[in-house]
Protein backbone atom coordinates (compact mmCIF):
# COMPACT_ATOMS: atom_id res chain seq x y z
CA UNK A 1 0.00 0.00 0.00
CA UNK A 2 1.79 3.26 -1.27
CA UNK A 3 2.84 5.31 1.92
CA UNK A 4 2.09 9.41 2.34
CA UNK A 5 4.47 11.59 3.03
CA UNK A 6 4.46 13.53 6.08
CA UNK A 7 5.63 17.20 6.42
CA UNK A 8 6.87 17.25 9.78
CA UNK A 9 6.60 13.68 12.00
CA UNK A 10 8.55 15.13 14.97
CA UNK A 11 6.55 18.24 15.72
CA UNK A 12 2.93 16.18 16.02
CA UNK A 13 1.69 16.62 18.98
CA UNK A 14 1.29 14.56 21.61
CA UNK A 15 3.01 11.29 19.47
CA UNK A 16 4.19 8.37 21.53
CA UNK A 17 7.25 8.08 20.50
CA UNK A 18 10.00 10.27 18.44
CA UNK A 19 10.38 7.00 15.65
CA UNK A 20 6.78 6.17 15.80
CA UNK A 21 5.85 4.45 12.60
CA UNK A 22 2.10 5.30 11.80
CA UNK A 23 -0.20 2.86 10.85
CA UNK A 24 -2.80 5.44 8.96
CA UNK A 25 -2.83 8.93 8.32
CA UNK A 26 -5.39 11.46 9.01
CA UNK A 27 -6.37 14.72 6.95
CA UNK A 28 -10.09 16.33 7.73
CA UNK A 29 -12.36 18.86 6.26
CA UNK A 30 -14.19 21.16 8.03
CA UNK A 31 -17.29 23.27 7.48
CA UNK A 32 -20.61 25.07 8.90
CA UNK A 33 -22.98 22.62 7.12
CA UNK A 34 -22.36 18.74 5.06
CA UNK A 35 -22.25 20.86 2.24
CA UNK A 36 -19.92 23.01 3.14
CA UNK A 37 -17.75 20.58 4.91
CA UNK A 38 -16.83 18.62 1.51
CA UNK A 39 -14.49 21.49 0.43
CA UNK A 40 -11.10 20.82 0.91
CA UNK A 41 -9.12 22.33 4.15
CA UNK A 42 -6.95 24.79 2.82
CA UNK A 43 -6.35 27.68 5.17
CA UNK A 44 -6.66 28.29 8.98
CA UNK A 45 -8.65 31.00 8.04
CA UNK A 46 -11.62 27.79 7.35
CA UNK A 47 -10.74 27.18 10.61
CA UNK A 48 -10.95 30.40 12.45
CA UNK A 49 -14.10 31.24 10.58
CA UNK A 50 -15.99 28.55 12.65
CA UNK A 51 -13.88 29.49 16.06
CA UNK A 52 -12.25 25.96 15.40
CA UNK A 53 -8.35 25.95 17.47
CA UNK A 54 -7.40 22.25 17.53
CA UNK A 55 -8.57 18.71 16.84
CA UNK A 56 -8.57 15.94 18.99
CA UNK A 57 -7.94 12.41 17.60
CA UNK A 58 -8.99 8.89 19.79
CA UNK A 59 -8.48 5.75 18.79
CA UNK A 60 -9.80 3.01 20.43
CA UNK A 61 -10.41 -0.63 19.38
CA UNK A 62 -13.41 -1.30 17.48
CA UNK A 63 -16.76 -1.90 19.11
CA UNK A 64 -14.87 -0.70 22.42
CA UNK A 65 -13.93 1.52 25.13
CA UNK A 66 -10.39 0.58 24.77
CA UNK A 67 -8.46 4.09 23.68
CA UNK A 68 -4.86 2.82 22.33
CA UNK A 69 -3.92 6.98 21.54
CA UNK A 70 -5.50 9.90 22.29
CA UNK A 71 -3.42 13.00 20.44
CA UNK A 72 -4.22 16.72 19.13
CA UNK A 73 -3.38 18.95 16.47
CA UNK A 74 -3.62 22.49 15.18
CA UNK A 75 -7.42 22.66 13.18
CA UNK A 76 -4.40 23.41 10.49
CA UNK A 77 -1.69 21.92 10.84
CA UNK A 78 1.42 22.56 8.90
CA UNK A 79 1.44 20.06 7.01
CA UNK A 80 -1.77 20.79 5.43
CA UNK A 81 -0.33 23.14 3.34
CA UNK A 82 0.84 20.59 1.03
CA UNK A 83 -2.94 19.20 -1.23
CA UNK A 84 -1.15 15.50 -0.32
CA UNK A 85 -0.03 16.56 3.32
CA UNK A 86 -1.39 14.50 6.17
CA UNK A 87 -0.92 14.08 10.18
CA UNK A 88 0.41 10.76 12.09
CA UNK A 89 -2.09 8.49 13.48
CA UNK A 90 -0.97 6.19 16.32
CA UNK A 91 1.11 2.67 15.20
CA UNK A 92 -1.07 -0.06 16.31
CA UNK A 93 -1.41 -3.63 15.46
CA UNK A 94 -3.45 -5.05 11.99
CA UNK A 95 -7.11 -4.73 13.35
CA UNK A 96 -10.18 -2.77 13.03
CA UNK A 97 -10.51 0.58 15.32
CA UNK A 98 -12.78 3.16 15.92
CA UNK A 99 -11.34 6.79 15.25
CA UNK A 100 -12.63 9.85 16.43
CA UNK A 101 -11.89 13.25 15.99
CA UNK A 102 -13.57 16.18 17.79
CA UNK A 103 -13.09 19.78 17.46
CA UNK A 104 -11.75 22.19 20.10
CA UNK A 105 -11.84 25.53 20.69
CA UNK A 106 -9.62 28.08 21.64
CA UNK A 107 -10.01 27.47 25.14
CA UNK A 108 -10.46 23.45 24.22
CA UNK A 109 -13.86 23.86 24.48
CA UNK A 110 -15.54 20.39 22.26
CA UNK A 111 -17.55 21.18 20.50
CA UNK A 112 -20.62 18.73 19.39
CA UNK A 113 -20.96 16.80 16.32
CA UNK A 114 -17.66 14.37 16.57
CA UNK A 115 -16.56 12.56 12.94
CA UNK A 116 -16.17 8.82 13.26
CA UNK A 117 -14.77 6.27 11.34
CA UNK A 118 -13.37 3.31 11.47
CA UNK A 119 -10.02 2.02 9.99
CA UNK A 120 -8.70 -1.21 9.10
CA UNK A 121 -5.08 -1.74 9.95
CA UNK A 122 -3.37 -4.78 7.70
CA UNK A 123 0.03 -4.11 9.02
CA UNK A 124 1.32 -2.06 11.61
CA UNK A 125 3.04 0.99 10.31
CA UNK A 126 1.48 0.66 6.90
CA UNK A 127 0.53 4.67 7.21
CA UNK A 128 -2.82 4.16 5.05
CA UNK A 129 -4.53 7.37 4.09
CA UNK A 130 -7.85 8.36 5.96
CA UNK A 131 -9.79 11.56 4.46
CA UNK A 132 -13.19 10.59 5.38
CA UNK A 133 -13.46 12.72 8.57
CA UNK A 134 -15.63 15.70 8.09
CA UNK A 135 -15.90 18.09 10.98
CA UNK A 136 -19.90 20.00 10.77
CA UNK A 137 -19.48 23.25 13.18
CA UNK A 138 -22.87 24.80 15.36
CA UNK A 139 -24.13 27.52 13.93
CA UNK A 140 -23.29 31.03 13.93
CA UNK A 141 -25.32 31.77 16.54
CA UNK A 142 -23.32 29.08 18.94
CA UNK A 143 -19.74 29.33 17.92
CA UNK A 144 -18.45 31.59 20.39
CA UNK A 145 -17.19 34.03 17.44
CA UNK A 146 -18.30 37.91 16.06
CA UNK A 147 -19.32 36.43 12.66
CA UNK A 148 -20.47 39.83 10.86
CA UNK A 149 -17.93 41.85 12.58
CA UNK A 150 -20.58 44.32 14.53
CA UNK A 151 -19.50 43.79 18.20
CA UNK A 152 -22.01 40.97 19.23
CA UNK A 153 -21.17 37.17 19.36
CA UNK A 154 -23.60 34.86 19.79
CA UNK A 155 -26.46 36.15 21.79
CA UNK A 156 -24.90 39.06 22.17
CA UNK A 157 -25.58 39.90 18.31
CA UNK A 158 -29.30 41.21 17.89
CA UNK A 159 -30.36 38.59 15.05
CA UNK A 160 -29.54 35.43 17.52
CA UNK A 161 -31.60 36.89 19.86
CA UNK A 162 -34.46 37.31 17.27
CA UNK A 163 -33.88 33.74 16.80
CA UNK A 164 -32.07 34.33 13.46
CA UNK A 165 -29.92 31.30 12.04
CA UNK A 166 -26.73 33.88 11.33
CA UNK A 167 -25.67 36.51 13.12
CA UNK A 168 -25.82 38.42 9.65
CA UNK A 169 -28.87 39.11 9.16
CA UNK A 170 -29.24 42.33 11.32
CA UNK A 171 -26.87 44.26 9.48
CA UNK A 172 -29.40 46.10 7.25
CA UNK A 173 -31.12 47.27 10.55
CA UNK A 174 -30.55 50.18 13.00
CA UNK A 175 -28.89 48.65 16.27
CA UNK A 176 -30.45 50.43 19.48
CA UNK A 177 -29.02 49.52 22.72
CA UNK A 178 -31.38 51.17 25.93
CA UNK A 179 -30.52 51.59 29.31
CA UNK A 180 -32.98 53.81 31.67
CA UNK A 181 -32.29 55.04 35.01
CA UNK A 182 -35.22 55.83 37.43
CA UNK A 183 -35.05 59.30 39.55
CA UNK A 184 -31.60 60.22 39.23
CA UNK A 185 -30.60 56.40 39.35
CA UNK A 186 -31.60 56.29 42.72
CA UNK A 187 -30.98 52.48 43.91
CA UNK A 188 -34.43 52.56 45.67
CA UNK A 189 -36.54 53.40 43.04
CA UNK A 190 -38.28 50.59 41.12
CA UNK A 191 -40.50 51.22 37.91
CA UNK A 192 -43.22 49.49 39.34
CA UNK A 193 -43.28 51.66 42.34
CA UNK A 194 -43.17 54.13 40.30
CA UNK A 195 -46.39 52.94 38.42
CA UNK A 196 -44.32 52.38 35.33
CA UNK A 197 -45.02 48.97 33.11
CA UNK A 198 -43.83 49.53 30.21
CA UNK A 199 -41.15 52.37 27.80
CA UNK A 200 -41.97 53.54 24.39
CA UNK A 201 -39.53 54.40 22.51
CA UNK A 202 -41.20 56.67 19.52
CA UNK A 203 -38.55 57.05 15.93
CA UNK A 204 -39.12 60.15 14.47
CA UNK A 205 -42.47 60.77 16.02
CA UNK A 206 -44.10 58.37 14.86
CA UNK A 207 -46.30 57.14 17.97
CA UNK A 208 -48.51 54.69 15.90
CA UNK A 209 -44.75 53.04 14.89
CA UNK A 210 -43.27 53.00 18.56
CA UNK A 211 -41.60 50.00 20.02
CA UNK A 212 -42.69 49.08 23.74
CA UNK A 213 -39.89 47.31 25.59
CA UNK A 214 -40.33 46.87 29.55
CA UNK A 215 -39.06 49.29 32.01
CA UNK A 216 -36.36 47.76 33.84
CA UNK A 217 -33.43 49.45 34.66
CA UNK A 218 -31.51 46.71 32.40
CA UNK A 219 -29.50 47.27 29.27
CA UNK A 220 -31.80 45.90 26.56
CA UNK A 221 -31.49 46.22 22.70
CA UNK A 222 -33.87 46.22 19.89
CA UNK A 223 -33.67 47.14 16.06
CA UNK A 224 -35.21 49.01 13.59
CA UNK A 225 -35.05 49.26 9.38
CA UNK A 226 -34.80 52.97 8.93
CA UNK A 227 -33.99 55.00 6.06
CA UNK A 228 -30.91 56.83 5.40
CA UNK A 229 -30.68 60.14 6.62
CA UNK A 230 -31.29 61.90 10.32
CA UNK A 231 -33.48 60.23 13.13
CA UNK A 232 -34.32 60.89 16.24
CA UNK A 233 -35.98 59.69 19.43
CA UNK A 234 -37.94 60.16 22.34
CA UNK A 235 -38.90 57.71 25.48
CA UNK A 236 -42.64 57.70 27.55
CA UNK A 237 -42.77 55.53 30.24
CA UNK A 238 -46.29 54.03 30.31
CA UNK A 239 -48.94 52.42 32.92
CA UNK A 240 -49.89 48.85 32.95
CA UNK A 241 -53.09 49.90 30.53
CA UNK A 242 -50.79 52.06 28.49
CA UNK A 243 -51.29 55.29 29.34
CA UNK A 244 -48.60 57.69 29.21
CA UNK A 245 -47.63 58.53 32.66
CA UNK A 246 -44.43 61.00 32.01
CA UNK A 247 -44.13 63.37 28.93
CA UNK A 248 -41.82 62.44 26.21
CA UNK A 249 -38.61 62.33 27.14
CA UNK A 250 -34.97 62.98 24.63
CA UNK A 251 -31.46 64.03 25.24
CA UNK A 252 -28.82 65.73 23.50
CA UNK A 253 -27.45 62.86 21.80
CA UNK A 254 -31.27 62.31 20.56
CA UNK A 255 -30.80 63.04 16.98
CA UNK A 256 -28.89 59.82 14.87
CA UNK A 257 -27.80 59.47 11.40
CA UNK A 258 -28.07 56.03 9.65
CA UNK A 259 -25.43 55.19 6.68
CA UNK A 260 -26.51 54.90 3.15
CA UNK A 261 -26.34 50.83 3.76
CA UNK A 262 -28.95 51.42 6.70
CA UNK A 263 -27.09 50.36 9.22
CA UNK A 264 -26.51 52.44 12.42
CA UNK A 265 -25.55 51.70 15.68
CA UNK A 266 -27.64 54.26 18.47
CA UNK A 267 -27.11 54.22 22.23
CA UNK A 268 -29.95 55.47 24.09
CA UNK A 269 -29.78 56.29 28.27
CA UNK A 270 -32.41 58.41 29.65
CA UNK A 271 -33.70 58.93 33.28
CA UNK A 272 -36.97 59.00 34.55
CA UNK A 273 -36.94 61.77 36.91
CA UNK A 274 -39.34 63.97 38.76
CA UNK A 275 -39.55 66.61 36.12
CA UNK A 276 -40.67 63.97 33.63
CA UNK A 277 -43.95 62.80 35.31
CA UNK A 278 -46.81 63.85 34.89
CA UNK A 279 -48.36 64.09 38.18
CA UNK A 280 -46.54 63.87 41.52
CA UNK A 281 -46.60 61.43 43.86
CA UNK A 282 -48.49 61.31 46.74
CA UNK A 283 -48.87 58.12 49.34
CA UNK A 284 -47.84 57.56 52.80
CA UNK A 285 -44.76 55.73 53.53
CA UNK A 286 -44.79 52.11 55.11
CA UNK A 287 -41.86 51.31 56.60
CA UNK A 288 -40.07 49.55 59.58
CA UNK A 289 -36.30 49.11 61.14
CA UNK A 290 -33.90 45.74 61.19
CA UNK A 291 -30.53 46.05 63.14
CA UNK A 292 -27.59 44.59 61.78
CA UNK A 293 -25.23 42.96 64.62
CA UNK A 294 -22.35 42.90 62.79
CA UNK A 295 -20.80 43.48 58.91
CA UNK A 296 -22.26 40.11 56.77
CA UNK A 297 -24.34 38.87 59.63
CA UNK A 298 -26.79 36.29 58.15
CA UNK A 299 -29.55 37.56 60.65
CA UNK A 300 -30.81 41.05 62.20
CA UNK A 301 -30.92 41.43 65.67
CA UNK A 302 -34.26 42.43 67.37
CA UNK A 303 -35.17 45.05 69.69
CA UNK A 304 -34.84 42.74 72.81
CA UNK A 305 -31.98 40.32 73.59
CA UNK A 306 -32.28 36.81 71.72
CA UNK A 307 -28.65 36.65 72.15
CA UNK A 308 -26.53 37.97 75.16
CA UNK A 309 -27.53 40.85 77.57
CA UNK A 310 -28.22 43.84 75.29
CA UNK A 311 -31.84 45.82 75.41
CA UNK A 312 -32.73 48.66 72.97
CA UNK A 313 -34.73 51.08 74.00
CA UNK A 314 -34.99 54.80 72.72
CA UNK A 315 -34.93 55.45 69.14
CA UNK A 316 -35.01 58.66 66.96
CA UNK A 317 -36.54 58.33 63.70
CA UNK A 318 -35.57 61.54 61.36
CA UNK A 319 -37.06 62.23 57.80
CA UNK A 320 -35.05 64.17 55.61
CA UNK A 321 -35.56 65.71 52.17
CA UNK A 322 -32.86 65.87 49.42
CA UNK A 323 -30.97 69.26 51.71
CA UNK A 324 -30.53 67.27 55.21
CA UNK A 325 -33.47 69.20 56.25
CA UNK A 326 -35.88 67.41 58.28
CA UNK A 327 -39.24 67.17 57.18
CA UNK A 328 -42.38 68.77 59.09
CA UNK A 329 -44.98 67.95 57.31
CA UNK A 330 -45.44 64.33 57.94
CA UNK A 331 -46.34 62.15 60.31
CA UNK A 332 -46.76 58.91 62.11
CA UNK A 333 -50.13 58.56 61.61
CA UNK A 334 -50.10 54.98 63.92
CA UNK A 335 -47.82 55.90 66.59
CA UNK A 336 -48.12 54.28 70.12
CA UNK A 337 -47.13 57.58 71.47
CA UNK A 338 -49.62 59.53 70.33
CA UNK A 339 -53.21 59.53 67.27
CA UNK A 340 -49.80 61.07 65.09
CA UNK A 341 -46.45 62.26 65.84
CA UNK A 342 -44.01 64.74 64.14
CA UNK A 343 -40.69 64.00 62.51
CA UNK A 344 -38.17 63.32 64.16
CA UNK A 345 -40.01 60.69 66.20
CA UNK A 346 -38.81 60.07 69.86
CA UNK A 347 -39.81 56.14 70.59
CA UNK A 348 -38.83 52.69 71.97
CA UNK A 349 -36.97 49.92 69.37
CA UNK A 350 -40.08 47.85 69.51
CA UNK A 351 -42.28 50.68 68.37
CA UNK A 352 -40.42 50.02 65.38
CA UNK A 353 -40.03 46.77 64.76
CA UNK A 354 -42.74 45.85 62.66
CA UNK A 355 -44.30 48.32 59.76
CA UNK A 356 -44.80 51.66 60.48
CA UNK A 357 -46.85 54.34 58.36
CA UNK A 358 -46.99 58.51 57.61
CA UNK A 359 -49.07 60.24 56.47
CA UNK A 360 -49.20 61.08 52.56
CA UNK A 361 -45.44 61.98 51.32
CA UNK A 362 -45.69 63.95 48.48
CA UNK A 363 -42.83 63.77 45.60
CA UNK A 364 -42.38 66.17 42.73
CA UNK A 365 -39.97 68.90 41.59
CA UNK A 366 -40.78 70.93 43.93
CA UNK A 367 -37.34 71.82 46.15
CA UNK A 368 -38.07 69.81 49.11
CA UNK A 369 -40.14 67.50 47.76
CA UNK A 370 -37.26 65.58 45.22
CA UNK A 371 -35.82 63.12 47.52
CA UNK A 372 -36.19 61.66 50.67
CA UNK A 373 -33.69 59.59 53.44
CA UNK A 374 -34.84 58.02 56.77
CA UNK A 375 -32.44 58.17 59.68
CA UNK A 376 -32.49 56.02 62.55
CA UNK A 377 -30.54 55.92 65.91
CA UNK A 378 -31.45 53.40 68.98
CA UNK A 379 -29.60 53.53 72.14
CA UNK A 380 -29.05 50.96 74.64
CA UNK A 381 -32.56 51.06 77.40
CA UNK A 382 -31.30 53.34 79.85
CA UNK A 383 -29.43 55.32 78.17
CA UNK A 384 -29.61 58.80 77.74
CA UNK A 385 -29.85 60.06 73.99
CA UNK A 386 -28.81 63.42 74.98
CA UNK A 387 -25.54 62.45 76.31
CA UNK A 388 -24.50 58.78 74.72
CA UNK A 389 -23.87 57.67 71.73
CA UNK A 390 -26.07 55.29 69.70
CA UNK A 391 -25.59 51.55 69.93
CA UNK A 392 -27.14 51.09 66.17
CA UNK A 393 -27.37 54.29 63.89
CA UNK A 394 -27.52 54.81 59.75
CA UNK A 395 -26.79 58.93 60.13
CA UNK A 396 -23.52 57.90 58.05
CA UNK A 397 -25.66 57.45 55.08
CA UNK A 398 -29.52 57.44 55.59
CA UNK A 399 -31.58 55.13 53.97
CA UNK A 400 -32.40 56.61 51.18
CA UNK A 401 -36.26 56.44 49.54
CA UNK A 402 -38.24 56.44 46.80
CA UNK A 403 -42.51 56.37 45.64
CA UNK A 404 -44.04 52.97 45.92
CA UNK A 405 -41.86 51.29 48.09
CA UNK A 406 -42.18 49.61 51.85
CA UNK A 407 -38.44 49.40 52.93
CA UNK A 408 -37.50 47.67 55.57
CA UNK A 409 -34.04 49.63 56.99
CA UNK A 410 -31.01 48.00 57.66
CA UNK A 411 -29.01 50.34 60.79
CA UNK A 412 -25.76 49.09 61.42
CA UNK A 413 -24.23 48.51 64.66
CA UNK A 414 -21.83 51.55 65.52
CA UNK A 415 -21.05 50.81 69.15
CA UNK A 416 -20.59 47.67 71.12
CA UNK A 417 -18.82 48.69 74.28
CA UNK A 418 -19.55 49.59 77.88
CA UNK A 419 -24.00 49.68 77.58
CA UNK A 420 -23.66 48.52 73.54
CA UNK A 421 -22.27 45.24 74.33
CA UNK A 422 -24.12 42.41 73.60
CA UNK A 423 -21.41 40.05 75.94
CA UNK A 424 -18.49 40.22 77.99
CA UNK A 425 -17.91 36.20 77.82
CA UNK A 426 -18.64 33.68 76.02
CA UNK A 427 -21.51 32.87 79.39
CA UNK A 428 -23.64 35.43 77.82
CA UNK A 429 -23.58 33.58 74.08
CA UNK A 430 -21.82 30.79 72.20
CA UNK A 431 -19.36 32.95 70.85
CA UNK A 432 -18.54 36.28 72.05
CA UNK A 433 -16.29 38.33 69.97
CA UNK A 434 -15.68 42.66 70.98
CA UNK A 435 -18.60 42.74 72.38
CA UNK A 436 -20.56 41.07 69.62
CA UNK A 437 -22.63 37.90 70.15
CA UNK A 438 -22.03 35.92 66.38
CA UNK A 439 -23.56 32.64 67.50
Amino acid sequence: MPRLHLASVAALALATACAEDPSFVLRWQVGRDAADAEHDLLSVRQCSELGISHIRIITATQGTDDVVDTREYPCFPDEFSERDGAVAGPEVGAGTYDVTITALTRRHVERPYPSKQRVTVHDTGEGQLVTSHRLVSVGECDDGIDNDRDGGVDLGDLACRQGQPRESLDNNATIFTFQATLLGDNPAATCAGLGVSQLRVTLDGDTAGAQNIPCTTLLQSFSAYLPAGEHSWSVAGLDSKGTAVTSEITGADAKFTVSELGYAFVEIAVDLDLASFLAPFNAPLRFSAEYQPYPDAPLNRPCEPELGVLLLGATVVTLLDESGQSVATVTLVDAPMGADADFPIDGLCVDFDRPRNTSPLTWSDTPGQRDYTLQIETWAAGDDPMIAEPCFSNAAAPARLAPGISPSIIVPRTRSDDSCADCSSNKDCSVCEDGVCKS
